[in-house]
Parts: structure tokens; C-alpha cells; sequence
């Protein structure tokens, strides 16, 4: 497909996302127009502006005044989360005649908005680094779309596009057909297939963590934000556990780093929920003979009717150490 030359610099095009050098000095130019108050944050934007090669890619600092219709919808241990209207959309491309970037519009968005975020730790800055890279790439994975803030509490928010549900909702009120239940499991195993490949671990895998609209189309969001933002990693002492127990694998509960392996466990119990529609160990307690139990070995019931190779898939994810590449393939 040909998309001829840059009206400005003359450059050959090569792709729907324009020229590449023209839109890197759009962005550059801006700059010394916006700051987030933070120097990483500021440095990340400002890298995924010039090195997108897609519009997709590019992440913005939005002014919380750019949002409307702020709606509060659950509040977790380190972060609450509100719906919102973004006034101006995203990017879709660069507008010639008015000399500036085109946008979508109105765009409905979700405003992860984490406590004790003024002073961000370097590890918590990293997770949202490793989101930044894979988010808006690849299926599976929530679409992040920029950074905003709070300015009564200094607190930073995530914006991510606005998905309907989280897929226990679905699977209990509207969506329980067996080719959308495929469709879920494919799209959780091709979304932590593509967050191992790049090397990172999701760390707080449940289902209500598992994200979809009209009942098909999961995405996997919040991963690596399962702690504090202000909370820095500790290899030596790593006396906090968090999570949702039924999902977290024995050698977390435990007390050991997480891994690959412990994100597939915890994909295993999701995927057995999928099926069932029983969330794990529901008729008993979340206390500490639960992890005690599950450490010895206790593993949610598999189902008789369950087709066999999805037992034998079931049962994989919760070896003690499981083939991540093969079994997401």
C-alpha cells in the first residue's frame, strides 16, 4: 500500500501512522507545555510520544479537567477506580488543515487512581514502564491510554479504556454460552503469553482482574499493582503478601517471590472457574486453613463434564513447575 510523501518534509510515508519524523517533532514541541510534576513520568510519556510507530502507542499527560461525568466504581486496598468521559479521545492522527491532532471524541475511560501515589516508588514507576510497553500492542491486555492526576491529594491516576464488566459479572449475569467461555480463555491466555514474553510477571491474577465488554473480548488489567505505590520491593524480606487468596499459588502464600509459574497457577484457577462458574473454594472461609490447605495441596474441584484436554490444561497450570511458553500456546 503507498502513502506517498509528507506534505511538510517531503519524506516517503510508509505507514497509516503518517510520517514518523513530523509527528516525533509534533510531540517534541509540546513538551515544555505540559509536566506531570514527576521526572520518570514526564520521561516516560515524552519516550513512548517519539518512538510510537503506531498512534496506539503514544501515551499522554491528560489534565484531570479534560474528564467529565467522574464516577466512583470500587475501591481496592491501593487504589480506587471511577468512570469517566474523556472530552477529547485519543489521537487518530494529524489534522493538516487545522494543525493539530485529530481525535476520536467523547471516549468513555476508567481512572485507576492509586493511593499514596505523590511519591511514587521506583519499582511501582517500572510496573508502569513494563504496562506502557505491552498494554496497547497486543490483545488481552487493557488499553492504556495516559497519566492524570488528583490535584486535592497530589495522587496519580492510570487512564485505561472503560471495559463493561470484569468477567465474573459476565459470567454470572449475562454471557455464559460455551464459545464465549473459548473466547475468554483464548484471549487470558494470549494476553499472559504476551506479558511473559516480554520478560514480566502479572502478580495478582484473579478474575475480577479479567476485564470485558459485550460479553466477549477479555482483557487482563492491573498487573504488577499489587501493592502500595509508595511500597518499594524487597528481594531480602519480602514479609507482604498481597493478593486474593483462592487465586494465589501456595509458594506466594508462602511468602516466595512471585514468578511466571505463579501466574499461571493462578491462570489455571481462572480457567476452571470459567468453566464451572464456581469461584474457587466459595463454601469455605479466605482465612488462614485456607492457605494452609491450599500449601498442602488442596486444589479447587475439576468438574466430571470438563472435555478432557482442558482438565489435562487445568491440572498443568498447577504443576509446582509448569511450562509457561507451552501452555499459553
Amino acid at each position: 500500500m503507498k502513502f506517498g510523501r509528507c506534505k511538510e518534509c517531503y519524506q516517503v510515508i510508509t505507514g497509516s501512522y503518517g510520517c514518523l519524523s513530523c509527528n516525533q517533532k509534533r510531540f517534541q514541541r509540546k513538551f515544555d507545555k505540559w509536566s506531570s510534576g514527576n521526572t520518570e513520568i514526564d520521561e516516560l510519556i515524552r519516550y513512548k510520544q517519539v518512538s510510537a510507530r503506531d498512534f496506539s502507542d503514544v501515551l499522554e499527560w491528560i489534565p484531570l479537567s479534560r474528564f467529565t461525568n467522574i464516577k466512583y466504581i470500587a475501591e481496592g486496598g491501593f487504589a480506587k477506580v471511577y468512570s469517566a468521559t474523556w472530552i477529547d479521545g485519543y489521537i487518530i492522527n494529524w489534522n493538516q488543515e487545522y494543525n493539530n491532532w485529530k481525535r476520536s471524541g467523547t471516549y468513555r475511560v476508567a481512572l485507576k487512581v492509586l493511593k499514596n501515589s505523590r511519591d511514587l516508588s521506583l519499582d511501582f514507576l517500572n510496573e508502569i514502564k513494563n504496562l506502557a510497553k505491552i498494554s496497547n500492542n497486543y490483545e488481552g491486555i487493557i488499553k492504556f491510554h495516559g497519566i492524570t492526576q488528583v490535584p486535592d491529594t497530589s495522587n496519580y491516576a492510570l487512564v485505561f479504556k472503560l471495559e463493561d464488566y470484569d468477567l465474573r459479572y459476565c459470567l454470572n449475569q449475562y454471557f455464559s454460552p460455551c464459545s464465549n467461555k473459548k473466547e475468554y480463555t483464548e484471549k487470558i491466555c494470549l494476553g499472559l503469553f504476551n506479558i511473559h514474553k516480554h520478560g514480566l510477571i502479572h502478580k495478582d491474577l484473579h478474575i475480577g482482574n479479567v476485564l470485558c465488554s459485550n460479553g466477549s473480548s477479555a482483557r487482563i488489567s492491573d498487573f504488577g499493582f499489587c501493592k502500595p505505590a509508595n511500597e518499594a520491593s524487597s528481594h531480602t524480606n519480602n514479609t507482604n503478601t498481597y493478593g486474593v487468596m483462592p487465586y494465589m499459588a501456595p509458594e506466594i502464600l508462602r511468602g516466595k517471590e512471585y514468578t511466571q509459574a505463579s501466574d499461571v497457577y493462578s491462570l489455571g484457577i481462572i480457567i476452571n472457574e470459567i468453566v464451572s462458574i464456581i469461584p474457587p473454594f466459595c463454601d469455605r472461609p479466605h482465612d488462614y486453613y485456607l492457605a494452609i490447605d491450599i500449601c498442602c495441596g488442596l486444589r479447587p474441584k475439576i468438574r466430571e463434564e470438563i472435555p478432557g484436554k482442558l482438565k489435562e490444561l487445568i491440572r498443568k497450570c498447577w504443576d509446582a513447575n509448569p511450562k509457561t511458553d507451552q501452555l499459553l500456546k
